[in-house]
């Protein structure tokens, strides 16, 4: 899986390559408008005295665990390591 995981990083086709890059953006890009951008755009209608409409709220359980498994960091590798 490893070797195939290369192939396909190394790929020019974006349809290979670029499905990882993809997700990570979307995820880095759904949590800077939950944790600094949206509370910025409020606090700043705030000051305008502009009522912010009601946003859609997003279950960011799914979306750390995606972002996690991305970066590495899910801990499954130092599992799969130990056997």
């Amino acid at each position: 899986q490893i070797a195939i995981n290369r192939v396909e990083a190394a790929s020019d086709h974006l349809w290979k390559s670029g499905w990882r890059p993809a997700a990570g953006w979307i995820c880095i890009i759904a949590l800077g408008w939950h944790y600094l951008f949206e509370p910025l755009l409020a606090t700043l209608l705030i000051i305008l005295g502009v009522a912010m409409p009601e946003l859609p709220r997003v279950d960011f359980n799914d979306l750390w665990t995606l972002l996690f498994a991305l970066l590495g960091l899910s801990g499954l590798r130092s599992i799969d390591k130990r056997r």
